[in-house]
């Protein structure tokens, strides 16, 4: 798993709000519901993304969330730290050895390396918008 699955589902959730764009904001039961998460759960995902200003939230009749900046300025990336930081993705041996380092490294670490990187790199220059765009409404 490469990322948590309280990431897994913050992705899967901010791209539905992407690919909702301007139908203003969402009950997060709705979303649950639309993606088959616990809403407990969604609900704390939700919290955290509010508060790190990936996701607006709005209370009150008419309230819900929606993405803090338009669609087309947030990226993936954006969402992965929110959630479950960078540390871990950019730095974590593939094959989970803790020795694992440039001095040290493992089977696959040079590979690993570029690949990552590469992956990175596409996760922090495409926004929200353009993966969210392949992502039909539930």
């Amino acid at each position: 798993m490469l990322f948590s699955r309280a990431c897994e589902h913050g992705i899967r959730a901010v791209l539905y709000l992407a690919s909702l764009e301007g139908d203003g904001p969402v009950q997060v039961k709705d979303i649950a519901e639309a993606l088959d998460v616990p809403f407990p759960f969604l609900a704390k995902i939700v919290q955290s993304l509010s508060r790190k200003g990936v996701l607006r939230s709005q209370k009150g009749p008419g309230g819900g969330v929606a993405l803090a900046a338009d669609a087309g300025q947030t990226s993936l990336l954006d969402v992965i730290d929110a959630i479950d930081g960078l540390r871990d993705l950019k730095e974590r041996c593939v094959l989970g050895l803790p020795q694992c380092s440039s001095e040290e490294p493992c089977a696959l670490h040079e590979e690993w390396g570029q690949m990552r990187d590469r992956f990175v790199k596409e996760l922090g220059t495409r926004s929200v918008l353009e993966f969210g765009k392949d992502t039909p409404p539930v």
